[in-house]
């Protein structure tokens, strides 16, 4: 089975470098190892962040506090999050946090959860520049969640 897989491998080399296309497989297999993933897995790996794209990509905006208006903090209770109303194309939420999030301000719904260890885009369901208030928890050392406003 391993001589078939290297004789397809090598046959497959073989007609991208007579087509002169070789260079061009290896520049899209280099764009796939760019992706921002490593880079946004590292920047959520201490609190969640909010992103202004899909794919965990565009404006970073970490969250690590409740925010019941993300377009500004007028409205009382306030996080740390400015100006991102129906801004956030993806979240990215590391272990032992977990974040409710909503279309509407102070937290109406509808909502969505996001666990703990999760990245996400929000082009599923409607989501996608849609998020206008976040809640925010934090796990404890006594294994309750608890929200950090």
């Amino acid at each position: 089975m391993k001589n078939l897989i290297a004789s397809s491998l090598l046959a497959s080399t073989l007609v991208l470098s007579f087509l002169g296309m070789e260079s061009k497989a290896q520049n899209q297999a280099s764009d796939q190892t760019r992706l921002p993933y490593p880079t946004a897995v590292i920047e959520c790996s201490r609190r969640p962040v909010l992103f202004g794209h899909r794919d965990i990509r565009g404006r970073a905006v970490p969250i690590s506090r409740s925010d019941r208006n993300l377009g500004g903090n007028s409205s009382g209770r306030g996080g740390d999050v400015t100006g991102f109303n129906n801004s956030a194309g993806s979240i990215c939420v590391p272990n032992g946090w977990y974040v409710q999030i909503y279309k509407n301000q102070n937290y109406g719904p509808p909502a969505m959860n996001v666990p703990p260890g999760t990245a996400l885009s929000f082009t599923a369901g409607g989501w996608n520049n849609e998020v206008s208030s976040v809640r925010v928890f934090r796990l404890s050392s006594f294994g309750n969640w608890i929200e950090q406003d």
